[in-house]
């Protein structure tokens, strides 16, 4: 049987028999040299009736039973030639730290011998103690990435894994962004120069461009899409942080088919389209200047809508007011009534004023009879008083209003 140890398997075996007591029970004989086989180093397996032998292990007869023996990789041969066992052969440790314990078993002559590999690994107890009995350790707290160190117990590595123990803090948790395109950066400090700097975007409109997957302390930087629409919040996950990324409303509002339309002087409605650069984007609608203006609907709407309106008739001249949508002026135009016709009217009223007037003054002439002749003399003066504010009053209001309407 190949032997890489350098020992003799056949010579192993015959020290590993001798310790069996020469008065062993008979049901416990194949037990006790399985046991003390494995001592030695050697892997002990139950040959099956019918199994066929094989070149490369050793065989032997116990308790009318036949045992196929061949080289363990539980064990391990030391450098004085005494045969040695672990168990177990691996620990896994958290990053905070901890302590462990190996089992060792070897001869009643042999030296437990126990040396870390690692720093941050410390044989606390066993080494050097004779026969079998434990090794303990302990290991150091984790500020870096997952680590893997050894310690050689009687030739043999035991194998202790550490889990991560980085920890990172962000120089901020939070950016706001203009609705334009643009980029922007955050700082990362990590507990261990050779903590991994994770950073992924969870949102399509931000990009991580730079730091991601570097190590040590650093900064991550990232880009961000110009926003048509609302206001928006996303996030990139750095380092197992949130980070969130606020971006302003970056709607905009035209208006169509024109800005502004006419209606005739008799009144009546017309209408006009909001166009919003996303379907997200909420407007309202009101009126701007002009009280004889009425917004008909809707007035609030998301994304491209209608608004319509309506003007009561104009009695005077041509008028102009307006609506605000989308933060959009809409200019309303309303045909009128010439000068010469507006000022008409009004001295029309004037001269309606004065002939009210003179009624009022005939009105008193019933109550002449006390004295006929000085009442008739006083409500003639009555009327030509009217008559002379007509003159003066009505044309004064006529030449003021064209004066006024050029």
């Amino acid at each position: 049987m190949t032997n890489p140890t350098g020992s003799n398997p056949a010579s192993r075996i015959k020290r590993a028999l001798a310790r069996i007591p020469s008065r062993t029970p008979c049901g416990r004989d194949i037990g006790r040299a399985a046991r003390l086989l494995a001592t030695a180093a050697l892997a002990v397996h139950l040959l099956t009736p019918g199994q066929q032998a094989d070149d490369r292990k050793e065989y032997i007869y116990i308790d009318g039973r036949v045992l196929a023996i061949e080289e363990s990789a539980a064990a391990s041969i030391g450098a004085d030639g005494c045969a040695y066992s672990v168990t177990p052969t691996s620990k896994n440790v958290a990053s905070g730290g901890g302590s462990g314990t190996v089992a060792v078993a070897t001869d009643a002559g042999c030296t437990r011998t126990a040396v870390s590999n690692a720093s941050w690994i410390t044989v606390t107890g066993g080494a050097g103690a004779m026969g079998d009995g434990a090794v303990t350790f302990s290991v150091a707290a984790n500020a870096g990435p997952a680590r893997t160190g050894t310690i050689t117990v009687g030739g043999r590595a035991f194998t202790v894994t550490q889990a991560d123990g980085c920890t990172y803090a962000l120089s901020a948790g939070a950016a706001s962004v203009a609705a334009g395109a643009t980029s922007g950066s955050v700082g990362v400090t990590c507990s261990n120069g050779g903590c991994a700097r994770t950073a992924a975007s969870n949102a399509s409109w931000i990009t991580v461009t730079g730091g991601a997957g570097a190590t040590g302390s650093g900064a991550v930087t990232f880009s961000v899409a110009a926003n048509a629409g609302p206001a928006r919040t996303g996030t990139i996950t750095v380092a197992g942080k949130t980070f969130t990324v606020a971006q302003a409303n970056g709607c905009t509002y035209s208006l169509s088919p024109a800005a502004s339309g006419t209606i005739g002087q008799s009144g009546g409605s017309g209408s006009f389209t909001v166009n919003a650069s996303d379907g997200a984007c909420g407007w309202t609608a009101g009126v701007g200047t002009g009280d004889w203006i009425t917004v008909t609907g809707p007035r609030n709407g998301t994304g491209t809508g209608s608004v319509g309106y309506s003007t009561a008739a104009n009695t005077w001249i041509p008028r102009t007011g307006s609506i605000v949508a989308g933060g959009k002026t809409y200019t309303v135009n309303q045909a009128g009534l010439t000068c010469q016709q507006a000022c008409s009217v009004q001295t029309q009223s004037c001269q309606a004023q004065v002939e009210g007037c003179v009624a009022q003054c005939v009105s008193y002439i019933p109550n002449c009879g006390y004295a006929p002749g000085q009442c008739m003399q006083a409500i003639q003066g009555c009327a030509a008083q009217c008559q002379s504010q007509a003159a003066q009053g009505c044309s004064s209001l006529y030449q003021q209003c064209m004066a006024g309407c050029q």
